[in-house]
């Protein structure tokens, strides 16, 4: 019971810090950087080493990105839930959020995370903490 509570809260943390690094991006130039991809392996690194066993670390990877798609999605929608934005451009928005989302997320961010939590694995299981 404790393991899985464990894994919930690094699945949600992976998440929400995953989201944090893509949105910060995105709001300076429309694609991620070197650097902010170096940040996510060392995030997933990070998750993965705490996570250790692979049943844990490929359901935590798949919930981790769908999470934090849905979390960068509602923040970048946020000005049409307050009415900030006209109901009238709203499906254009949610359609250009999701291209724009999944053009930065496909290739790049998707490899990274499953390469550098199971590269945190197998240090995790190395080092036994």
């Amino acid at each position: 019971m404790k393991k899985k509570f464990e894994v919930t809260l690094f699945t949600f943390g992976w998440a929400i810090t995953l989201s944090s690094i893509m949105l910060q991006s995105l709001y300076r130039k429309p694609m991620l950087g070197w650097v902010d991809l170096l940040l996510i392996f060392v995030c997933s690194v990070f998750f993965g080493f705490f996570i250790k066993d692979v049943r844990g670390i490929v359901i935590s990877w798949i919930l981790s990105l769908v999470l934090c798609f849905i979390f960068s999605f509602f923040i970048l929608a946020l000005p049409t839930f307050i009415g900030i934005v006209n109901f009238s451009l709203i499906e254009g928005l949610y359609a250009g959020l999701i291209v724009m989302l999944f053009r930065v997320m496909f290739p790049n961010v998707i490899l990274i995370t499953i390469l550098g939590a199971s590269f945190g694995g197998i240090l995790g299981e190395k080092f036994a903490v």
